[in-house]
């Protein structure tokens, strides 16, 4: 249960638009003091502490549940806030973890998933900074490849990045490019654990970024 418990939920303001994530420990807490409700993804309908607690038991062999010596409890995807809080303006912060997010967990050069680095598109020594448009994720084989050189410098191309010609499918120029990918509620939550009801309530802009790259 305690895995559970440490789960994503996706978290909505009063007006169903998406803030942020909270674990199922903290959507309960929340349910309890009368904060927020639970959302059934299915039916749309929301549900205090009493409707939550009422509504079948879960199929043990087909829905995630909280098991106790009473009851099993149905785990909530969704949590909406009782109050209109608007989202925070944030700013993806740049660091290693989060750029391996962006490149997929892959090497920009090669495509292997093995040994990555972070490389200077443009090296330190000739002015390069540690930056979401100037770095990538690469392996140490071509890190050392490229070595002090520009990519051209170095016959090295980037790779096309899938989201990025999805984006802009009539500028190629973009293709290739590093770019600093926007907040969102969802960025942090890895790849097994995102809900695919979660899609319903985030804006085209997260589904064709943070989720594609989560």
């Amino acid at each position: 249960m305690s895995n559970v418990l440490s789960e994503p939920v996706l978290v909505l303001n009063k007006s169903w638009k998406p803030i942020d994530t909270c674990t199922v420990a903290s959507a309960f807490s929340k349910l309890f003091t009368g904060t927020g409700r639970f959302l059934d993804v299915e039916t749309y309908v929301l549900h205090d502490v009493v409707g939550w607690l009422s509504l079948p038991e879960p199929d043990d062999l087909k829905e995630r549940a909280i098991r106790t010596s009473h009851v099993n409890l149905r785990v909530p995807e969704v949590l909406v806030m009782s109050s209109d809080v608007q989202p925070k303006r944030r700013v993806m912060q740049f660091s290693r973890r989060n750029l391996l997010k962006r490149d997929l967990h892959i090497c920009q050069y090669c495509g292997t998933k093995e040994q990555l680095t972070v490389d200077h598109v443009l090296p330190k020594t000739k002015g390069g900074t540690s930056s979401w448009t100037n770095c990538v994720m690469a392996c140490l084989k071509c890190n050392a490849a490229k070595a002090g050189r520009t990519p051209e410098e170095a016959g090295m191309a980037l790779r096309v990045r899938p989201e990025m010609k999805e984006r802009y499918p009539h500028d190629e120029s973009k293709w290739r490019v590093p770019y600093r990918p926007a907040w969102s509620p969802v960025f942090k939550v890895s790849v097994p654990l995102l809900r695919p009801s979660w899609f319903k309530f985030l804006p085209e802009a997260y589904t064709k970024t943070s989720l594609l790259i989560a």
